[in-house]
Formats: C-alpha cells, sequence, structure tokens
C-alpha cells in the first residue's frame, strides 16, 4: 500500500531523465555511473558538458551530506 498525498500519476511518472521532449518515454540519456572524489555517484550528462549528479551510490553517510555531491549539483 502507498499513503502518500502525492497523486497517482507523480509517484508512478517515468524519472525526468526518462521523458523526450514531446513527454514520450525515451531516454536520450540515462544516468551513467561515475566516481567523483572516490564516491560512487550516477550521473546524467548536461548539454553544457558537464554531468548532473541523479544519485549517490555510498555506505558512508557522510557522503550523502557533501553538498558537492548533492542531486542536481552540476559536475
Amino acid at each position: 500500500m502507498l499513503y502518500t498525498i502525492i497523486p497517482l500519476e507523480e509517484v508512478f511518472a517515468a524519472p525526468p531523465w526518462a521523458t523526450g521532449p514531446s513527454g514520450s518515454v525515451a531516454a536520450p540519456h540515462p544516468p551513467v555511473p561515475a566516481v567523483v572524489g572516490g564516491v560512487q555517484v550516477l550521473v546524467s550528462p548536461s548539454y553544457d558538458g558537464r554531468n548532473r549528479v541523479e544519485r549517490v551510490i555510498s555506505t558512508d553517510p557522510a557522503d550523502y551530506l557533501n553538498p558537492r555531491l548533492a542531486p542536481g549539483a552540476l559536475i
């Protein structure tokens, strides 16, 4: 069961990187694994050549507090 105030359309919607400009589900650049400062993260390529952090993959809680690795940060 899922208890949330968020509409189900938003809960089960495709991730932003998986939708094309017309809203169709087609992943032009899915997130790829990368290592930043010794921490593994998932990044999506950006239009300006930099990468945007999508997710931190680490067992160290301190890595999640690093603002440089926050989701949405450009590296």
